[in-house]
C-alpha cells in the first residue's frame, strides 16, 4: 500500500473510533484522543470537525472560537468545517433564548408567530432533539412556507447529507412541497 493510501484508512479508522465515542457520549475520551492525534498528525477537516462536534456537546464555546479562529483559511473553508460551524451557532444563539416550556407557551398564546417558532425549533435543534425541531417545523410548513423551509435546508445543512433526520425529513418535506 500506498503511505497516503494507509493514512487514510488510519484516519477513517480514527474517525469510526472517535464518532463510536461520540454515540455514546464519551465526549471527554474522544476530545482527548483528538487532541492526542492533533499533536502527532496534520488536522485532517473531519478530525477537526469530530474535535469541535465534541466540544459543542461539553458547550465549551470559548473553546470552540479559540480553536475556530487558529484555523487557517483553507481548513475553515472545508465543507466538513462549515457544516459543523453552521451546528454550533444555531446552538449558540439557542442558548441564549428562554426555556423550550416558556417559549412553548408563547407560542399556544400567539400561534401565528413564526420567530417563536423558530426559537423553539431551535432550541430542540441545540439539545439535539432532531426530531421534535424537524416535525414541528413540517407542522407549521403551511402556515409559512418560505420561512419554514429556509430554516429547515438550514437545519439539513447543519447535519449534512448522511444524518438519518435529514435524510427523513427531506424525504418529508419534499412530498409536502410538492403535494
Amino acid at each position: 500500500k500506498s503511505a497516503g493510501k494507509k493514512l487514510n484508512e488510519d484516519i477513517t479508522e480514527f474517525c469510526t473510533d472517535i464518532k463510536k465515542l461520540i454515540a455514546a457520549k464519551s465526549f471527554d475520551e474522544a476530545k482527548n484522543k483528538l487532541l492526542t492525534f492533533f499533536s502527532e498528525k496534520k488536522a485532517d477537516p473531519i478530525v477537526v470537525s469530530l474535535y469541535l462536534e465534541c466540544l459543542l456537546a461539553l458547550k465549551e464555546f470559548e473553546e470552540i472560537d479559540d480553536f475556530i479562529s487558529s484555523l487557517d483559511e483553507e481548513t475553515r473553508s472545508d465543507k466538513e468545517i462549515k457544516k459543523i460551524t453552521k451546528k454550533i451557532n444555531i446552538v449558540k444563539e439557542s442558548k441564549n433564548s428562554a426555556s423550550i416550556d416558556v417559549l412553548i407557551n408563547k407560542l399556544s398564546e400567539n400561534p401565528k408567530n413564526t420567530d417563536i417558532l423558530l426559537e423553539i425549533c431551535e432550541a430542540y435543534f441545540s439539545d439535539e432533539e432532531y426530531d421534535k425541531a424537524f416535525s414541528l417545523l413540517l407542522d407549521n410548513y403551511y402556515k409559512n412556507k418560505e420561512i419554514v423551509k429556509k430554516k429547515l435546508l438550514e437545519f439539513f445543512e447543519a447535519l449534512g447529507n448522511d444524518h438519518d433526520a435529514t435524510k427523513t425529513y427531506r424525504k418529508k418535506l419534499s412530498s409536502m412541497m410538492f403535494k
